[in-house]
């Protein structure tokens, strides 16, 4: 699916096991305002070649029944409910950047007053063009990261997450996977956040943080 799309009632998604890759066109969205079912992998790029700092956007409902694994690979992701993501029983893969030339996206939570969100992530880390492009970032809303756990895997040399307005909290165990060099865990953004797991590193893989922006991140794990 690709261009200005508006999914409404009429036009569910119903996955089935069926992969479905949603590829806006640049600096334009394709909105699913109805619940996604099924359990097929989806996939959000942008059509054509992408270039960073304008790509196309997927706006996703929620949708309690979904059970697919999401790929947030090269279209940003919005999302402002708990369900967004579908159930836990699919996690969400943000991707990394394998090349300094590669592009990168996003996943944007803008809730209202705040949504508690359980899905798992998984974060590719990131260099060049989008060593500074958020994994994860809080558009609005004090909105929560409850699963049992955060994976950092390989790509790049940084993870990001960035709160703009409102709190960031991830109450997530942060720890790394297939990793053999030191990398950052970037705390970003004008807006606040905590951290209230644990992070976990190897000795040949430390894990860095990073504060930059305006806004106050709180570490209690």
């Amino acid at each position: 699916l690709g261009g200005n799309v508006n999914l409404g009632a009429s036009g569910a998604l119903a996955t089935g096991t069926t992969p479905v890759t949603l590829a806006p066109a640049a600096s334009t969205t394709i909105a699913i305002s109805s619940p996604i079912t099924g359990a097929g992998t989806i996939t959000a790029t942008t059509a054509g070649t992408p270039v960073q700092g304008s790509l196309g956007t997927t706006t996703l409902v929620d949708s309690p029944a979904y059970t697919g694994v999401i790929n947030v690979n090269t279209g940003n992701v919005v999302i402002s409910t708990a369900n967004g993501l579908g159930t836990t029983a699919g996690n969400t893969v943000i991707a990394g950047s394998g090349t300094t030339t590669a592009v990168v996206s996003t996943l944007e939570i803008a809730s209202g007053t705040g949504v508690t969100i359980a899905e798992p992530f998984a974060l590719g880390a990131r260099q060049g063009n989008g060593v500074d492009v958020p994994h994860i970032e809080n558009v609005s809303g004090n909105n929560i990261l409850s699963a049992a756990t955060m994976t950092l895997n390989v790509g790049g040399s940084d993870y990001n997450l960035q709160s703009d307005a409102g709190s960031l909290t991830v109450q997530s165990n942060i720890s790394s996977t297939g990793l053999t060099s030191a990398r950052n865990l970037k705390l970003l953004g004008a807006g606040n956040g905590s951290l209230t797991g644990t992070i976990s590193d190897i000795a040949a893989a430390p894990i860095t943080l990073v504060k930059n922006g305006t806004g106050t991140w709180t570490l209690t794990g």
